[in-house]
């Protein structure tokens, strides 16, 4: 177990330190354009994800890395599809209400903010290299490496330390916030299909939903972004709560709790490593 915490623990402080060596040569030397930009963010996602994926898959031949289809909980297609919807639904009402509470404290909404694009050819790049390539690249990492280390462990831990890397790895309050609750909602999709590809997808619909909204502002107006925004955020919050509802009337559970679990808190006090990643993300950040 120690050793699965703590092999996350270091593909995580890989992730940070790729990161910045990257962005950092790649701001002094990469294309200052927006296509070159996106580009660049694209090259960062690959270099940095890959890598420890890679590591993985040649260390822990042990764990249900390649097979989802072995997982005696693996749901059918036609059961999958309504619940990678409705984790979408999740993640979208979790934006919202995330964003809203970000705004309340600044106290100012910036309807234009995140616009990475101005035409159509730069959209589309955008869509390559900002929405396609991290769905993939991120949760090939955790919610595939990482995730299937750790769930014959304890499949809520690894849904936790999973997702605590993964918001780790982002950048302000806001989206370290968002990125950790979304990655939760992912993690429970991981284990309640028992389908890796279904996560990827909520997390593709999730990318594409802001690059959507973005793209409103940008082609139509900010208004109509605005309201784009707040529609589907309602919507989201909607289905969410019926979702939940359901899964309580037919008194079904997310997860099975295995005997013997450790809890999440003797878990980060017996690996060194996650205590290194956390202190290395929060230096990171500061400074």
């Amino acid at each position: 177990m120690k050793k699965a915490v703590n092999t996350a623990a270091l593909a995580g402080i890989y992730c940070l330190c790729a990161n910045f060596v990257l962005s950092l040569t790649i701001s002094k030397f990469g294309m200052t354009d927006e296509t070159g930009r996106l580009l660049s963010l694209g090259l960062i996602t690959l270099f940095t994800m890959l890598p420890p994926s890679l590591l993985y898959f040649l260390n822990w031949k042990d764990t249900d890395l390649f097979h989802d289809e072995k997982n005696e909980k693996c749901r059918s297609i036609p059961e999958t599809i309504p619940i990678i919807f409705w984790g979408f639904a999740i993640c979208a009402a979790l934006n919202f209400v995330i964003s809203l509470l970000s705004d309340l404290v600044s106290n100012q909404r910036d309807v234009s903010s995140g616009v990475l694009f101005h035409d159509v050819q730069v959209f589309l790049t955008a869509v390559l290299t900002v929405g396609i390539l991290p769905a993939v690249c991120e949760e090939l990492l955790f919610r595939k490496c990482i995730f299937g280390a750790l769930k014959k462990f304890d499949e809520l831990l690894a849904v936790l330390i999973s997702a605590l890397i993964f918001g780790m790895l982002h950048s302000g309050i806001t989206s370290m916030s968002f990125a950790f609750l979304s990655g939760i909602v992912l993690g429970f999709v991981r284990i309640y299909t028992g389908r890796f590809w279904a996560a990827i997808a909520v997390h593709l619909l999730n990318n594409l939903l802001a690059l959507g909204t973005a793209a409103v502002g940008v082609f139509i107006s900010p208004e109509m972004k605005s309201i784009v925004f707040y529609v589907l955020g309602i919507v989201g919050i909607v289905f969410t709560v019926t979702g939940f509802i359901m899964l309580k009337a037919r008194n079904i559970k997310l997860y099975q709790a295995k005997e013997g679990g450790r809890h999440l808190t003797q878990t980060i006090k017996e690996c060194p490593a996650l205590w290194a990643y956390f202190l290395l993300a929060v230096v990171m950040k500061i400074f």
